[in-house]
């Protein structure tokens, strides 16, 4: 099992790249990670607060034109939908990302497997 090595940088002490700390060469680490978490981890929040917002709008146009539970139920299915399109783009960005780092993986396999020829 790997180790971790530490270097002094700045008067910082700070790991060195490697398998246990990801970091590749254009200086994104694990804080690239955290922005993902923050990005993803708001999805939920997204879909509900959505379904929350037309639900409540259309209690409200119920409530202002008479209309019964109709524009609840509208309002309900725009927010449903409206968490849908919120899920469909995290899921597009999410693949257009995994297929950028495999595209940049596989280059760096070429790279790295044509110099040593």
């Amino acid at each position: 099992m790997a180790v971790p090595r530490q270097r002094l940088a700045r008067g910082r002490l700070t790991l060195e790249p490697g398998p246990w700390y990801p970091h590749d060469g254009r200086g994104a680490s694990v804080q690239h990670h955290w922005k993902d978490v923050g990005r993803y981890g708001t999805l939920g929040l997204d879909i509900a607060l959505s379904v929350i917002v037309g639900l409540v709008g259309g209690q409200w146009l119920d409530g202002k034109l008479g209309t019964g539970p109709w524009l609840a139920l509208l309002g309900f299915c725009f927010g449903v939908a409206a968490g849908f399109r919120f899920l469909w783009r995290a899921l597009r960005r999410a693949n257009r990302e995994a297929e950028r780092a495999d595209e940049e993986e596989r280059e760096e396999r070429r790279r790295y497997h044509g110099r040593g020829r």
